[in-house]
């Protein structure tokens, strides 16, 4: 059984790691973007595969969404960096198929009703 919230670890190359976070609640619609800064000062640039996948599949999914990307390749060339970014449409089509698999099996929480407060807010 799954939970409709998903959550994406997009890592690799030579030093995988965490570089930026992409967030989105299905409930307000709202993004929230998190870009830490790399060994040097500078903001890892990885976050922009966060941002195109989120971009991809952020309103098509039936939970929230949290992305972590962290992808590192020592003397990264012009022409990987495009291919990184068909890689990462890639991944939305084979993320947005599987969550039309998983689609049935996903599993609604239940809440505990029978938890009671005292007067001042502590549970009983």
């Amino acid at each position: 059984m799954n939970n409709q919230d998903l959550l994406v670890n997009l890592i690799g190359g030579n030093i995988p790691h965490v570089g930026g976070v992409v967030t989105f609640d299905q409930k307000t619609k709202e993004e929230t973007v998190v870009k830490f800064a790399s060994h040097d000062g500078r903001l890892h640039k990885d976050i922009f595969l966060a941002q195109r996948l989120a971009e991809k599949i952020e309103k098509k999914l039936p939970g929230n969404l949290v992305i972590n990307a962290g992808v590192h390749i020592d003397g990264i060339s012009k022409e990987q960096i495009d291919d990184s970014f068909v890689m990462t449409d890639k991944i939305a089509q084979k993320i947005l198929a599987w969550v039309q698999e998983e689609t049935s099996s996903f599993k609604a929480p239940k809440y505990t009703t029978h938890l009671k407060r005292d007067a001042s807010g502590k549970l009983i």
